[in-house]
């Protein structure tokens, strides 16, 4: 019974996962903004210090090395699409 509910909360998991993976587009978008918006926080005419900086800081490396993460795993996906329609066409042609 136990393993039966861990199981289906697995599932569902899985599929809430399935349902955010974001695009290439997606992720992009999101590094955009990340990258602005710290671009324009040090580029500024006029920088000062505040106290939520260290804060923001961690929070825009954190942010960072998700997306090269995600960016990894994406490209992984991508690459093992591309073997599998490749294994396809070379097995038609066998």
């Amino acid at each position: 019974m136990e393993l039966e509910v861990i199981k289906e909360t697995e599932r569902e998991t899985a599929e809430k996962l399935r349902k955010k993976t974001l695009s290439r587009d997606e992720l992009m978008i999101r590094a955009t903004d990340l990258i602005n918006l710290l671009h324009g926080r040090t580029t500024a005419k006029v920088f000062r210090a505040r106290q939520d900086d260290p804060a923001r800081l961690a929070y825009a490396r954190a942010a960072t090395a998700a997306v090269q993460a995600y960016a990894s795993i994406l490209r992984d996906s991508e690459l093992d699409e591309i073997r599998e329609r490749l294994d396809t066409i070379e097995a038609r042609r066998s």
